[in-house]
C-alpha cells in the first residue's frame, strides 16, 4: 500500500511541474507591439530624443523617453536606442538603411533591467512626414519577454 501511496505522490508532483513548464512558453510567446512619437535632435553630433505619445504595451507607457546615438563615427543610419521608464530601461540598435516607403528604419531590442528585463522587440518604423517638426514616427512589430 506504502508503494501506491508513493507512486500516487510522484505522479501529483509530475503532473503540477508539468503544468508548470506548460505555462513558461505562453510567457515568451510574440505579442503585437505600436507605439507612437515625436523626436527633436539635440545638439549637432547625431543625438536624437524622441518621446512616446502611445504605446499598447503598459511597461513602456506615453511620456517615456527614447533617446538614439550614432553607432560610430560617421555612422549617421545607424543608431544606438535606449528608452528608460520609472520601472526599467532596455537597449537596442535601429537601422535607418531603408530609403524605401513607407519603412523609414527597423529596430531591434535584445536587453532590459528592472520591468523589462528579458525583454525583446523586433519594429518597423514609418513616419508621417520625417521633414516636418510634428512628424510622428509609428513602430509596428512584436515583443516578448524571455532569454
Amino acid at each position: 500500500m506504502r508503494s501506491v501511496r508513493s507512486l500516487v505522490a510522484a505522479a501529483a508532483i509530475i503532473l503540477a511541474v508539468s503544468g508548470c513548464t506548460a505555462a513558461s512558453p505562453a510567457a515568451d510567446a510574440h505579442k503585437a507591439f505600436q507605439l507612437d512619437k515625436t523626436c527633436v535632435a539635440i545638439g549637432g553630433g547625431g543625438a536624437i530624443a524622441c518621446t512616446i505619445v502611445s504605446s499598447d504595451l503598459d511597461a513602456i507607457p506615453a511620456g517615456t523617453l527614447i533617446s538614439y546615438t550614432d553607432v560610430g563615427v560617421g555612422s549617421t543610419m545607424q543608431k544606438n536606442a535606449t528608452f528608460t521608464t520609472a520601472k526599467g530601461s532596455a537597449s537596442g540598435f535601429c537601422d535607418f538603411n531603408h530609403d524605401g516607403k513607407p519603412l523609414a528604419a527597423q529596430c531591434t531590442f535584445l536587453s532590459g533591467t528592472g520591468a523589462l528585463k528579458g525583454f525583446h522587440l523586433v519594429a518597423d518604423v514609418t513616419v508621417t512626414d520625417k521633414n516636418s517638426p510634428d512628424a510622428v514616427w509609428h513602430w509596428a512589430g512584436t515583443y516578448w519577454f524571455g532569454n
